[in-house]
């Protein structure tokens, strides 16, 4: 756009990429002639054919900025705890569900291919829904089916020949909310941060987590019943979680 001499355009989608980025509501007009110089002879290099310099200089522009910087923003951090309450419950219950398996009714072998189906065909269901429908309403869609499945598994925990579709549902659920908050990353926290995040919520979900096996191995119905809890109180914190 800089190179066809729509500058007011591309004054406006470099100010749209700053308040992204930083996640700040607050703009310095000082700061889009330098980004636009920036551009341009990032946009006249590359025309030249002299691609050895052409890197603007954007992140010398960018705000740089401390965990505790980050942390004083208050929907920021609202959305990084309950965010991580998500992660922790997400994986608690994947893994309880698991371990649990080989207590099941049924053949172990067509629960344990059942799983495995369930999990690959959930990665790409949290994709369309999350497409389709958004980050809301994509999680409660795969908590409800995780849910759902779990009950099924409670009323009729001796039913070796329909255990495989309510296990199929209740980790078609785990496997896809799993998925999906890694893919909502991106629409909940600033991009500058967004690794942090990631780094701060699967880590503490992962040490939290160290306990789905101990879980798993208490004596039916416990462990599905943890199951069913864990997703239902993960519902609640859907509810609580903003994107930017």
């Amino acid at each position: 756009m800089l190179k066809n001499g729509d500058s007011e355009e591309a004054s406006r989608v470099i100010e749209r990429m700053y308040h992204i980025n930083t996640g700040s509501a607050s703009y310095s007009a000082a700061s889009l002639p330098l980004l636009e110089y920036e551009f341009m002879k990032y946009a006249l290099i590359q025309e030249n054919g002299d691609r050895s310099k052409a890197k603007p200089k954007v992140n010398s522009i960018c705000e740089q900025k401390s965990l505790v910087d980050w942390l004083n923003d208050n929907l920021l951090r609202r959305n990084l705890i309950f965010m991580g309450l998500m992660w922790i419950n997400v994986q608690m219950s994947y893994w309880i569900m698991s371990f649990e398996m080989k207590y099941l009714a049924g053949n172990i072998y067509d629960n344990l291919i059942t799983s495995s189906v369930a999990d690959i065909i959930g990665t790409f269901v949290s994709l369309i829904l999350y497409e389709k429908f958004g980050m809301k309403q994509s999680f409660l869609i795969c908590l409800s089916l995780s849910i759902l499945g779990g009950l099924m598994m409670l009323n009729w925990r001796n039913s070796s020949t329909w255990m495989p579709l309510f296990l199929f549902f209740a980790k078609l659920g785990s496997a896809s909310t799993f998925n999906l908050c890694f893919i909502s990353n991106t629409d909940i926290f600033p991009t500058l941060f967004t690794t942090t995040a990631l780094g701060i919520c699967d880590f503490s979900a992962k040490i939290l987590s160290i306990g789905a096996p101990q879980i798993a191995e208490r004596n039916e119905p416990i462990p599905t019943v943890m199951f069913v809890f864990i997703n239902a109180i993960a519902v609640a914190y859907v509810f609580q979680i903003k994107t930017k």
